[in-house]
């Protein structure tokens, strides 16, 4: 699938989120002209590609050779990385939700609004999710996942 990043009534990473709770496994392409650098790795964490406007009709043949060529297309989500990771350090529902928007990139000023709690609940959550860990930030636990999400894709791709 090509998605194309902005769309008249989202975006088009919302639209492959909803696409892989669904358990949807195709190989997808994200095109966007907007310079924000974390797109790249949002996209990443989903499983897809990013190329930036204007896509060459090179980018664009040579991502139609990979979905013809791939046989088998192992679904490594990052879902799956982080219930997993949730469960291994003893999270609650609350504090594996609270790391997900943390992994999406969500501010930590909207965090509050998000998860409908206040910003000392935030901090709190935010310490014991650390305390949980053993991480000292949660620059380093987010980078400790990332690692994992890339592990586990480099293996299901048959690389380690």
């Amino acid at each position: 699938a090509i998605l194309d990043y902005r769309l008249p009534d989202g975006d088009g990473l919302e639209l492959l989120r909803w696409m892989r709770a669904r358990g949807m496994t195709c190989l997808v392409l994200v095109v966007t002209g907007e310079p924000d650098p974390s797109l790249s790795a949002r996209a990443f964490l989903l499983g897809a590609q990013l190329v930036f406007k204007p896509a060459t009709s090179e980018v664009l043949v040579a991502f139609g050779r990979t979905v013809g060529e791939a046989t088998v297309h192992v679904d490594v989500t990052l879902d799956v990385i982080v219930r997993t990771y949730a469960s291994e350090h003893g999270l609650s529902a609350r504090q594996t939700e609270l790391l997900t928007q943390l992994l999406d990139g969500t501010p930590r000023s909207d965090l509050a609004a998000r998860l409908g709690v206040g910003h000392n609940t935030i901090k709190t959550m935010v310490r014991e999710i650390l305390g949980k860990t053993g991480q000292r930030s949660t620059n380093a636990l987010v980078s400790e996942l990332l690692e994992r999400a890339a592990d586990a894709r480099a293996r299901a791709r048959g690389g380690g």
